[in-house]
């Protein structure tokens, strides 16, 4: 009515989108959220046993390859300057220290000494032998070298072998006036397998070139 103190005001409510449903997740939702925390956790512990895994590959072989290189040039800067000349060749031995290999090899080094490089049982260590020197009024009696046990970091040498790369053997052993050999006639193939328990295998194989010699005559 015109004139009146009364006013109309709306009284319907309108309720926000939402409100009011905040009920929480449901089972089905729970479970789908169990499902993937639980694909997200096991792809998680893959990856990092992956990741473990590769580590300690890499650091298995390292320590091998630590071992093995120190192992080899040692042998390979005897070898690398012993005497070679049609008369005197070195001596790849079979026997006695481990059946069925040709683990050892015997040679004059750079300074005449006849020495020994071998494998060692049961110690399966490499050793070095020097034989008796005499020179002038002094003799030097024989001895054996061999590298302290801290340079093999819990590895043992399982098997040593020396073999002449060209494939003869030290009956016939090849000339440098035979045709085409692969190798020259001065090669000496050394093969090193390491052992151990924690790190596993490791091996090695080089070619080892004997430069202090003469050629024969073609």
């Amino acid at each position: 009515m015109k004139g009146s103190g009364w006013m109309c005001m709306n009284t319907d409510r309108h309720t926000k989108p939402g409100a009011g449903n905040d009920k929480g997740f449901t089972l089905v939702e729970l479970l789908v959220t169990f499902v993937l925390l639980s694909i997200f956790m096991v792809a998680a512990t893959q990856v990092v046993a992956s990741a473990t895994n590769i580590y300690f590959r890499v650091r298995n072989e390292n320590y091998g390859q630590q071992v093995s290189g120190i192992l080899m040039d040692k042998m390979r800067s005897l070898i690398a300057g012993c005497e070679y000349t049609a008369e005197i060749t070195p001596e790849i031995d079979d026997p006695t220290l481990a059946v069925g290999t040709s683990n050892s090899i015997t040679l004059y080094d750079r300074t005449g000494t006849k020495i020994r490089i071998y494998k060692e049982v049961p110690a399966n260590r490499i050793a070095i032998k020097y034989f008796e020197v005499t020179s002038g009024e002094n003799t030097f009696e024989e001895t054996d070298w061999r590298f302290d046990e801290k340079t093999y970091m819990d590895f043992e040498v399982e098997s040593l072998s020396f073999t002449w790369a060209n494939g003869s053997n030290k009956e016939t052993p090849l000339k440098d006036t035979d045709p085409s050999p692969v190798y020259p006639p001065d090669v000496v193939k050394v093969e090193l397998k390491l052992h151990s328990s924690n790190y596993g295998d490791y091996v090695t194989t080089e070619y080892m070139e004997m430069y202090n010699h003469e050629k024969t005559d073609p």
